[in-house]
This record gives structure tokens, sequence and C-alpha cells, in this order.
């Protein structure tokens, strides 16, 4: 149903549910005498469960009562700090809150599931990021950082001939095959642009000299792949993943701009700010 998609509804449903989370993970009694501390089971099975996700084991008597121990002088020393005021303009305080907020929000759109329509409308809408770029593969012969004219005709005209690419060049570690790989991975192995220099060169003929950022090399083409957009489901899952990241930056600033609309700023005109 098309209401079902409605950023208001989704809105809705968000308050109600950070009204029962905080229900549900505030399990301590209000606080009306603040010299009293109220512990009770829940709070110490959550201390034991962080102790057993972090060490992998349940604690034994002594740990439980240390952590027991820990959790009530966390408490006393955070009253204290409230009641002298040091929860007051802390900037890491602050930004602790903002987070808590922002996770509420974030929460939600990571339960989300798109529905088809709205997946391939995204994905289509984003294809340059999943587009696989064009690839080539291709032999080359190293002719050295400076090489000479006349070497380098003499040696273009001996492949052309027939002669192996094995046999001619200069020494080097590069390999003289290059299987079909992305632009990326040949501009990683021989420099930036040197994909794209080879990539204008026409199939199956040895053409050169071209310029790396290792010296100067003649190319035979064997084959190109331009770029192309895979079907969908081969990449859904990271399109789902990115989909949802998207979803949530929307709904965060969103419901930003409705709690900010509960609010009126005041910011000192530009006669205050020129005042010393």
């Amino acid at each position: 149903m098309k209401i079902l998609k409605e950023p208001l509804l989704h809105f809705l449903l968000m308050g109600v549910a950070i009204f029962v989370w905080f229900i549900a993970v505030d399990d301590s009694a209000p606080q009306t005498n603040q010299s009293v501390i109220e512990i009770n089971a829940t709070d110490l099975d959550l201390l034991a469960a962080q102790f057993e996700k972090t060490w992998q084991r349940q604690p034994s008597e002594q740990e439980r009562k240390k952590l027991t121990d820990g959790f009530v002088r966390q408490e006393i020393l955070v009253r204290e700090a409230i009641a002298l005021g040091m929860d007051q303009n802390d900037a890491l305080i602050r930004r602790r809150l903002q987070q808590k907020m922002e996770f509420f929000v974030a929460s939600f759109a990571e339960a989300l599931e798109p529905t088809t329509d709205e997946l391939e409308e995204y994905y289509q809408a984003n294809s340059a990021k999943y587009e696989i770029g064009p690839k080539v593969a291709f032999l080359q012969v190293f002719l050295g950082d400076a090489p000479q004219q006349q070497e380098t005709t003499q040696i273009l005209e001996q492949l052309r001939s027939g002669q192996s690419p094995g046999q001619l060049g200069k020494p080097t570690q590069l390999s003289l095959q290059v299987s079909l790989a992305a632009d990326t991975r040949v501009d990683a192995m021989f420099g930036t642009g040197f994909a794209a220099a080879i990539s204008a060169m026409p199939l199956e003929e040895w053409t050169g000299p071209v310029k790396s950022g290792y010296g100067y090399h003649l190319v035979l083409v064997e084959q190109k792949e331009a770029s192309d957009l895979p079907p969908l489901k081969e990449v859904q899952v990271g399109v789902v993943a990115d989909w949802r990241t998207a979803k949530k930056m929307e709904l965060m600033e969103l419901q930003y701009e409705k709690l900010a609309a509960r609010y009126t700023v005041h910011l000192p005109s530009a006669a205050d700010e020129a005042q010393p």
C-alpha cells in the first residue's frame, strides 16, 4: 500500500518505537531519593552479558561482585557530577547525546526493506557506482626510459614480422603478457593513463611507443571489453546496503527538520558581532 511508504508514517512509528524503547531499556525505577540506588536482576544480567561478550565466558562470583561494585561506583559518581552541573556545556556529553538521537533514526533505516521497484530505481539512478569499468588484455615489450628512434623502429618491425616479444626489448620485472584486467589494475601496474592510452590502439597490431611510469613500451592489444552494468541480482547485497545508507541519511535529515521546526533560534546581528 502506498501509505506504508509515506515518510510521515515512518516518523509516527518511529516516535512510538522510541518511547517504547525508553521503557524497555530503562528498567530502573524513578529515583525519588537520590541517596538510594536500586539495582535489579536485569541490571546484573546485563553486566554479566557484557562481560561474556568480551571474554567469551560467564563471570565468576568474584568477577560478578567486581562488576556490581563498578556499576555502583559509576552511578554514585555520575549522580554527584550531575548534581555539581558537570554535565552542562560538556562537548563530549553533547556529542554523545547527539549520536544517540541519530542512532534512533538510523536503527529504523537499517530495518527497512526496499521493494523491488524501489531497489531498481535506486540502482539505475546510481548505476555509475556499480558499473564494471573497461578491461584490456595486452602484450608489452619494454624499451627503457629513453629508447632511440632507430632501435624502437627495428624492434617494432621484428615484432610485426612475428618474432617472439620475449626475446626483444630491455629486461624488466613487468609482465610480458597482461590478461584481461580492469583499467584501474592496469594503471596500478604501469602508471596512471597507461590503460587509456593502449585502449585507444587497434587490436592485434604492435603499436607504440607508449609511455608508462617506468619508461616506454611497444604494445599489442589482444582484447578489449567496454564498461558494463551487471544485472542487479549480481550486486544486490551491496545495493541494498547502499540503499539503506541513503535512506538513513534521508530520514535523519527529514526528522531533524521536523524537530528544528519546534525551535526558534536567535543569532547575533551583524552589529552585535562587530562590537569588540
